[in-house]
């Protein structure tokens, strides 16, 4: 891992000394838990560079991260070799930490490793490649059943545009085992989100929803079922026989002809269930009222496991979900979505976070949702919702400069939901600073448990780039590893894994799992 003397963690409490540095706080019930990075990983956190050699200049953009069976975690995210001067020629780079946030060297072999198999690179080009895809995007990072799945988008000409969402597939050991088209249309493409499902079937064991768009506005899934032997098919019984749709909002969900949908995240229901035949859940904005209307309202579509809307859910499969906070701009965009089947029934309970327009700043807001009818669940905060951010002056009151929350991602924690974002403040005197953050919520009510803020340390002074893109479950009920990166030193961006903890956690105090 990159090291210097200089570089100290510092993890302090948005609600209160973020206050005077950034402007965060919460309007729900006070905190009951305070995070901060775990000193039993790596001192706090890994700062990888990613590199054998390189001494500035480096860009390394860690983006999601998983947690194996084992304990390791993996974090993927975009590298450029070498420095490569000709932007923007990225590689995707996955680098296994153990629980301890030590470096793993990957055990696998083939033409993807770099600096003696500490990392894995694919494309593992520099200079482009002499035209071999570039890629361009990790929309999603995901594992099951012994196999690493990178949602990627890849361009392979620039003039005409030609992007295509593709599947890179990678063994435990990090050896590569291929890389699927996902949506194969002619048109530009670009991936957004991934989910996995493991169907407790011996010869299926895995299922695989895609998320994408085809020319900009047509939402696209692709699924498909991996049998016993890791042979990845498209599901036959989804899509018509073809194991892909594509799909619009139906017009009787708003009011112009012209019904954008803007698609997010994608999910199975995950807990209870055994088998393939699941409904999946997409989450997305919708400008209702006209294609110029600023008011963007969330929304959750419900597809059956044949890959129609179904008409239970809402009427149309479709549910929108309006915050609009009053003297916002209603500018409200679904981030991510995670779906829960409940042992008893068999019934779904939705999730979904999304950045919410305040008067003043961007909040984030999470919704409830029932699964079978779409119908908002009022016993989840006030009115089924909750908003959490810079607290909002009164009409006619300034501003100021406080920060803006855009929520990242969102999982759940037995009987919580983990909420992970990037904090950036506006206005003239920080406008490049940002910094994660992570928030807690009882699943169950809403209540806001924790708002923390997780920012690198440079030499005693608060890095001015550092953020949180990915969240994962860790050992117990209220460990999480985040991924993300932050400039560092000499370096433009560096990888960043942590693990974040409870700060009055005695039993795992030491470190021990």
């Amino acid at each position: 891992m990159y090291s210097v003397s200089s570089v100290r963690p510092l993890g302090y409490r948005l609600a209160a000394t973020a206050l005077a540095l950034f402007g965060l706080n919460t309007s729900a019930p006070a905190q009951s838990i305070t995070y901060e990075f775990d000193p039993a990983f790596n001192g706090n956190y890994s700062i990888d560079a990613f590199t054998s050699g390189e001494n500035n200049g480096a860009e390394r953009y860690g983006v999601k991260v998983v947690r194996l069976p084992g304990g390791d975690v993996v974090t993927a995210g975009l590298v450029r070799l070498d420095n490569d001067p000709i932007a923007p020629h990225w590689n995707v780079g996955l680098v296994r930490t153990s629980p301890g946030g030590v470096r793993q060297v990957w055990s696998g072999s083939g033409p993807y490793f770099h600096a003696g198999n500490q990392y894995v690179v694919y494309p593992n080009l520099v200079n482009g490649g002499s035209g071999i895809a570039t890629i361009r995007k990790i929309a999603d990072f995901a594992y099951a059943n012994g196999r690493l799945y990178v949602l990627v988008r890849s361009r392979f000409s620039a003039d005409p545009p030609d992007h295509d969402v593709q599947l890179l597939v990678f063994a435990e050991d990090g050896s590569f085992v291929n890389a699927i088209n996902v949506l194969n249309s002619s048109a530009d493409e670009n991936a957004v989100a991934l989910d996995l499902r493991e169907t407790g079937l011996i010869a299926t064991p895995v299922v695989i929803a895609a998320l994408g768009t085809v020319s900009g506005f047509r939402g696209a899934i692709a699924k498909y079922r991996v049998d016993a032997s890791g042979l990845i098919q498209l599901d036959s019984s989804f899509g018509g026989g073809d194991g892909r749709i594509e799909f619009v909002l139906p017009t009787a969900e708003c009011d112009h002809s012209d019904c954008a949908l803007g698609v997010s995240d994608i999910a199975f229901p995950q807990g209870a269930g055994v088998g393939s035949n699941f409904p999946l859940y997409v989450a997305g904005s919708v400008q209702r009222t006209s294609s110029t209307s600023t008011d963007f309202d969330m929304a959750v579509l419900e597809f059956a496991a044949d890959g129609q809307l179904d008409p239970a859910f809402d009427e149309n499969g479709v549910r929108q979900y309006a915050f609009d906070l009053p003297n916002s701009s209603l500018a409200d965009f679904a981030r991510a979505l995670v779906v829960r089947r409940s042992i008893v029934g068999g019934t779904d309970t939705v999730w979904m976070a999304g950045a919410v327009a305040g008067r003043c700043t961007q909040m984030a807001g999470v919704v409830r949702l029932a699964g079978s009818t779409g119908a908002p669940v009022n016993t989840f905060g006030p009115g089924s919702r909750v908003v959490f951010g810079t607290p909002q002056p009164s009409p006619g009151e300034p501003c100021g400069d406080p920060a803006n929350l855009e929520p990242t991602g969102l999982i759940t924690t037995g009987e919580e939901i983990v909420v992970g974002a990037t904090a950036f403040l506006t206005g003239n005197a920080a406008a490049s600073f940002t910094s994660g953050a992570l928030a807690t919520l009882s699943a169950e009510t809403g209540a806001l448990l924790s708002l923390d803020g997780l920012q690198l340390s440079d030499g005693g002074n608060l890095s001015t780039r550092s953020r949180i893109d990915g969240i994962a479950a860790g050992e117990g009920g209220r460990r999480v590893y985040v991924a993300g990166s932050g400039a560092v030193g000499p370096y433009n961006s560096l990888f960043l894994t942590a693990r974040v903890k409870p700060r009055d956690d005695t039993i795992f105090r030491n470190g021990f799992q």
